[in-house]
């Protein structure tokens, strides 16, 4: 997982950021390994770690602003790797995203000499930057059953994410949407696997490009989200039997992620560890304001 995260770290090589401070110089397999290394448990915890955008700075005005003091704590102290998503429920514009990305760099250097992974969910478009290209949801998308499409979106996507100074997205959703009362139902491509996977592997390569390596007009990307969103309708009296049916369906579910992964470059799938434990089995309790 460690290399995993430098990895992503590695597709950031070409900010400007790096040109100004004593960054690590992460050129090969070889040289990620050797750092790895040569980091400390607390180090490798930190970069393991990631915390939203609201936790490092506080409102001003109606205007959100970084706060020295929990930049200095977050990423120097502690060392945390990856910052994600927008402040509160409205969108920044390019210059402010170039601004504080740039900011949370210049801290994240100064601390262990990798900079910060930053993430936002562009799932539809580029949702959280003002001016930004808007798509229909994937659910939409999906209907299509023209892959070409998806490809298009997540190509246009990604310029415009990069263009704002950020090099990753957590998209694409592969969920399975086969009960309609589901909460977001609507980010994946419907209920079929194949589907699924053929849109997610099309949105890779838009968001990525057909490269190993992410060149500064695209994004690394994070498929999402988990083996048992809308497909069990579990109450009370099903819930006891649900880790017996919990291990033939993940087979089935994981067939999408591995799809996406094997025939593509993607950095991550994202799978939340509630849901891989089995304990949270009604999904995620968040809800994310623009994506």
């Amino acid at each position: 997982m460690e290399k995993l995260l430098l990895t992503v770290c590695l597709a950031m090589a070409n900010c400007a950021v790096l040109a100004e401070h004593k960054a690590v110089k992460l050129r090969t397999e070889q040289d990620i390994n050797a750092h790895v290394a040569k980091m400390t448990l607390e180090e490798k915890v930190g970069q393991m770690t990631e915390l939203v955008i609201d936790v490092i700075g506080h409102w001003e005005n109606g205007n959100f602003v970084l706060d020295n003091d929990k930049l200095e704590r977050a990423l120097v102290k502690y060392k945390v790797g990856s910052i994600l998503n927008a402040p509160g429920p409205v969108a920044q514009t390019p210059e402010w995203w170039q601004k504080t990305i740039r900011t949370i760099n210049e801290y994240s250097i100064r601390g262990c000499g990798i900079p910060c992974v930053y993430g936002l969910d562009q799932n539809h478009g580029t949702t959280y930057t003002l001016g930004g290209t808007l798509f229909p949801q994937n659910i939409n998308v999906g209907a299509s059953f023209n892959p070409e499409l998806a490809r298009k979106a997540a190509t246009i996507t990604a310029y415009e994410t990069r263009a704002s100074n950020c090099p990753w997205t957590y998209s694409p959703t592969v969920d399975l949407s086969r009960d309609p009362r589901w909460p977001r139902v609507w980010e994946n491509f419907g209920e079929d696997c194949l589907v699924n996977a053929t849109m997610g592997k099309a949105m890779i390569e838009g968001f990525q490009g057909t490269g190993k390596n992410i060149d500064r007009y695209h994004i690394g990307t994070s498929v999402k989200h988990t083996q048992l969103r809308s497909r069990i309708r579990v109450t009370r009296k099903t819930f006891c039997s649900l880790q017996s049916m919990c291990q033939g369906w993940c087979d089935l579910r994981y067939g999408e992620l591995w799809f996406c992964k094997r025939n593509t470059h993607a950095h991550q799938c994202q799978i939340p560890y509630a849901m891989a434990q089995g304990r949270d089995w009604l999904g995620w309790y968040d809800c994310h304001r623009l994506g």
